[in-house]
């Protein structure tokens, strides 16, 4: 007896429980991931904020469009990601939510820039106060040389 197994056949469903909500730091690599699957393997389009998404270097999908890789996070990729998996079969939106916030890179960015700022300043108060002991110490030899 010959038997044959055939793939059951279904339209594209969340696998497990989908991660809706994201979060990113500005500068950072984040990935969304499109929890579906279905039989046949459903095509996948990705929209941002209801428009196609638009690819770049920065922006890339992966894993036959089931996952898109952002590469350094900017305040603009905030918003809602939808992803619209379809086979002959059906078809499936999921819409994720990215959250970018401005992270601790922001926060060194700004230390470093106040360091430098603070260490300018004290650099100038020294450069000021090393001018007024080297006009003191002239003005106290003229003194002195007038004086004897």
């Amino acid at each position: 007896m010959i038997v044959f197994h055939v793939a059951d056949k279904y339209p594209p469903r969340s696998q497990g429980t989908p991660n809706l909500q994201y979060a990113a730091e500005v500068g950072a690599i984040k990935r969304l991931r499109c929890g579906v699957t279905g039989q046949p393997p459903p095509t996948i389009i990705w929209f941002k904020d209801d428009k196609p998404l638009q690819l770049s270097e920065r922006v890339r999908n992966l894993n036959n469009n089931k996952t898109i890789k952002i590469k350094t996070v900017i305040l603009r990729d905030q918003g809602n990601y939808t992803c619209i998996a379809e086979n002959t079969l059906g078809k499936l939106n999921l819409t994720l939510e990215l959250i970018v916030r401005k992270g601790r890179r922001d926060k060194i960015e700004k230390t470093k820039l106040e360091q430098k700022q603070i260490t300018k300043t004290i650099e100038d108060e020294e450069q000021i106060q090393n001018s007024k002991c080297s006009n003191l110490l002239t003005n106290l030899k003229l003194f002195y040389f007038f004086w004897q």
